[in-house]
């Protein structure tokens, strides 16, 4: 079966949740937009989110790797 959310798309999901948090406050320091108690919420929730999701795929690459080191070294099973 194969997965929809891949650990490259979740690296990329978090790569814009994290940017998302970053340029929601300078906009609001520049003036750009005003700056409300959920907008400030929801950038802290955006990086966490995407810190989250961003590294939740690299562990997923470095467990799959592994996984396939170990097979390689050990040979098939049979």
């Amino acid at each position: 079966m194969r997965r929809w959310l891949t650990p490259g798309k979740l690296i990329f999901i978090g790569s814009v949740l994290m940017i998302a948090s970053v340029v929601v406050p300078f906009l609001m320091a520049i003036g750009r937009i005003q700056s409300t108690l959920f907008l400030n919420a929801a950038a802290v929730f955006a990086s966490l989110a995407g810190m989250i999701a961003g590294l939740y795929g690299v562990f997923e690459i470095v467990q799959a790797r592994k996984r396939r080191d170990q097979d390689n070294q050990f040979g098939p099973h049979s």
